[in-house]
């Protein structure tokens, strides 16, 4: 008879126990192993495109501040086209009165 039938039953079949217990260790470590992985996938791709989504926004403030710098240049240049305009006419405005008085001096000169 070998030494192995000569060994009680648990003591032959601890080995294989072992290895078992390791082998369903090792499929619930690599099962584990690969949820994760596949979470960290998913997230990679949900950070990627809040990446693409802060870009696009990032490209529409841009283009919203160029056209505010825009608006206030023309409404800087209009405020600025209508104080000359209002300086202008108030100088035509006090021309006449002047033109006025003077003509008014003159026939007053003319009929004394």
């Amino acid at each position: 008879m070998s030494s192995a039938e000569h060994e009680p039953l648990e003591e032959r079949d601890a080995p294989a126990l072992l290895s078992e217990r390791r082998a369903r260790r090792a499929e619930h470590a690599e099962l584990e192993l690969r949820t994760r992985l596949t979470a960290a996938e998913r997230r990679v791709a949900e950070l990627e495109h809040a990446g693409e989504e802060a870009a696009a926004l990032r490209a529409r403030l841009a283009m919203r501040a160029e056209r505010d710098a825009r608006m206030a240049d023309l409404a800087g240049r209009s405020a600025a086209a209508l104080r000359a305009a209002r300086e202008a006419l108030d100088r035509e405005i006090l021309a006449g009165r002047a033109t006025e008085a003077a003509l008014g001096a003159e026939r007053a000169a003319h009929d004394a």
